[in-house]
Parts: structure tokens; sequence; C-alpha cells
């Protein structure tokens, strides 16, 4: 355990563009639980930027202790819909961000003596960060939490991976949470010995009660099939349809229900696919829920599946097993960070519905395997915590403050 004495005279100034707003408390909720946890630690300034042209943000008052401070100032951005000159526009963005960020960090710097600025999310890293790094001799650290954001960069073209990659190689530490990204910073030409893995924590704690009878209760007898995810195409939601379509021609629709938590451009597409494989009495989506709600859905379940290539961690998993729901990802991507296959939960190729219709299969004709998987992965899912977590991410500063690794 590190003593938090050892910071307080030291401020780490943290800038989220992933973060709670006022129209959508739920975004980014671990990141808060994660800040939150590390607060006990050391001294941190959190600021949230939110485009002039969108909702606030906001710190969750359920989320304590609370940081030093939370600011959410102000910006401009250019629209990002769309594929054309989205370089050009990805550029124009990072200088409108810099513009106006570069003042806020310079008040922190004299009032606080801020000596590390640390970015999470991929705003700010291309210009913001490399320009504070050298105006205000400070060290910076980039935490980079999916790679959703990544896939877009990867599809603009070579001229932003290697701006992406100039830029971060002006970094002193760049924070991987899984190691699907490490493989994408190296081949952008990122120098691997800037790159550090500090995995996530979770929240085992929340979940509503009355929440978890009542679904248990209006699905009594039916083993309940959940997941929680954005609905887009990477997530796998459209093959864990297909591979339900092959359990329920197994085993005929009176014995599973299938609740899935979230939204977003695919619903349609989804909705569609499942009225198509005649799944409509099964399948239930239950749209943004809070995160109270969600992870209720998650406790009340008896597998969770989520089949996503695109994870570079899936805190989601962890949510899961750490309340004894036993969960299936993909091989080769962040479940792996967690799920140990026919140990802690399963993992399946991606995109093979066949495969996971088995392993869906093998689970609810062998409820002796999911109790044994579901201890283990509880078990398992306890030493993933954020206190663990902030010890990491306290570390790596006291080090960067006494110029460790630290570049010019």
């Amino acid at each position: 355990m590190i003593s938090s004495q050892k910071m307080d005279k030291n401020v780490v100034l943290c800038i989220a563009s992933l973060w709670p707003s006022r129209k959508n408390q739920n975004s980014a909720t671990q990141l808060v639980q994660q800040i939150s946890a590390r607060s006990k630690f050391c001294k941190l300034i959190v600021l949230a930027p939110h485009n002039a042209f969108r909702s606030k943000k906001i710190w969750l008052e359920k989320c304590t202790p609370k940081p030093f401070a939370f600011v959410s100032p102000t910006f401009l951005g250019v629209p990002m819909g769309g594929t054309k000159l989205i370089v050009l526009r990805n550029l124009l963005n990072e200088l409108l961000f810099a513009a106006f960020m570069l003042p806020v960090i310079l008040y922190y710097k004299v009032k606080w003596n801020v000596q590390i600025i640390h970015f999470h999310g991929d705003r700010g890293y291309l210009i913001l960060a490399p320009a504070a790094k050298k105006m205000f001799r400070v060290s910076v650290v980039l935490t980079s939490h999916g790679i959703s954001h990544n896939i877009d960069f990867r599809s603009s073209g070579a001229t932003l991976n290697k701006i992406s990659a100039s830029a971060m190689n002006n970094i002193d530490r760049i924070i991987i949470v899984g190691e699907p990204l490490r493989e994408h910073l190296l081949n952008l030409g990122v120098e691997g010995a800037r790159i550090t893995k500090i995995q996530n924590g979770h929240d085992s704690d929340t979940a509503v009660p009355s929440i978890v009878a009542e679904i248990a209760d209006r699905y009594r007898g039916k083993f309940i099939i959940v997941s929680v995810a954005r609905m887009v195409n990477w997530k796998g939601l459209e093959i864990n349809l297909k591979a339900l379509s092959r359990v329920n021609a197994a085993i005929g629709r009176e014995r599973w229900v299938y609740l899935h938590v979230g939204d977003g451009p695919d619903r349609a597409k989804l909705q569609a696919l499942t009225d198509k494989l005649g799944l409509e009495n099964n399948v239930h989506f239950l749209g943004h829920l809070s995160y109270e709600a969600a992870m209720s859905v998650v406790a009340s379940g008896d597998l969770f599946v989520l089949p996503s290539w695109g994870e570079a961690f899936g805190i989601v998993y962890l949510e899961a097993m750490a309340r004894g729901v036993p969960a299936i990802g993909c091989k080769g991507a962040g479940a792996e960070e967690s799920v140990v296959h026919a140990e802690t939960g399963f993992l399946v190729d991606a995109q093979d519905s066949q495969g996971l219709a088995d392993l869906i299969l093998r689970v609810i004709e062998n409820p002796a395997l999911r109790e044994r998987i579901a201890s283990s992965a509880r078990q398992h899912a306890a030493f993933f915590t954020w206190e663990r977590n902030a010890e990491r991410y306290t570390q790596l500063y006291t080090q960067l403050m006494h110029g460790g690794h630290r570049t010019s």
C-alpha cells in the first residue's frame, strides 16, 4: 500500500474526454470509479471538457472520495460525422481543443504547480499534449481505454496514423488497459518502451435487489442470458442472435430468454434480424439503463454472453464475473485479460456463431459446470479492484515526479 502523503505536495491534472454528462450519466461510469479510487492516493484535479453544443460534464455524486477539484470547461469543435476530410477535421478539432485548453492548463499550473498532465481518452494527445509538455515542462501520461476510436483512426489512412505515432512518441508514458492495444500501437509505430499496461478494476457492489428479484420472478424457470454493450457491429451482438437461433432449434423457446442492455446505431438492424430468426418472444432489447439498473440485469443472469472482437479490456466481463455470472468472450480480444477459458469463463473464436451456440448449450445443460465456473469467476474478479489500479497509477506518478523514464 502506498501512503497518500507521498503525493500530497504534488498535483496531477487529469484531462478526460470520456466522462458522464448531464444528459448521459452512464457514459464512462467506470472512469469516474477509477478516478475516485485514485483520489485516495494523490491530489487530482479533473478537467472534463465539453463541447459548447453538448451537455456539460458532471461528477457522479455517488462516487466518493471526490478529486481535489472537478471542472468541465467549454471548447468548440467541428462535427465528425461522415468520412469526407476526416483527417483534416480531426486535426482542426485537435487544434481548437488545444487553443481552448492551454489557458486552462496554465491557470492550474501557476496556481497548483501541476507536475503531471494525464490524458484519458483519445482527444488532446495529438496537439495539446506535446504543446503542454514543452510549454509547461511537465510529464505527460496518456491512457487509452479502448480500441473503437483506434479502429476509426486505422480506416483514416496513413497520414493520421503517422501523426498519431509521432505525437505518442512525445508522451512520457502511454497506459494501455489490455494487450490488444499494445499490438495496435506498435503497428502504428509507437515505441514499445513508452507503453505500460495497467489493468482496469471494477465495481462489484452495485445492483438493486428489487430489480434482480423482479427479473427472476418474471422469467422464472427460464435460463437467463444477458449482455451489456453499445449496439455496434464489433460488439458481436449479431453473432449472439445467430447463436441463439441455433440454441432455440436445439432446446425450444420455453427454456431461455435473452436480455440486452444498451442502444446504438445497429438497433434497428438487430431487431430486424431478431424478427427474421423468429426470436422476438425470447429476445428483449432494454435500451439505455442507469448503471445500477444495468448491473441489476447482469446480476439476474445465468450467463453473460458478449463475443466482442473489439474490446481492449472489457470491464463488463469482470462486472458479470464479480456477480457470480459466468461470461463468454472472444478469443484474441480484451476478454482474455480476465476470462480464463473453462476456468473463470469461456472464450470463443471471433464471429463463430456455431461455436458460441455449442458453448451456450453446454452451460445450459450442465448446471454443475455453471456453478463451478461462477464460483471461480467471482474469486478471480476479486483481484481486479480500482484500489489496485490506483496504486499502480500512483507508483507511476511518483516515478515520473522523480525523473524516472521522463523524456525530453
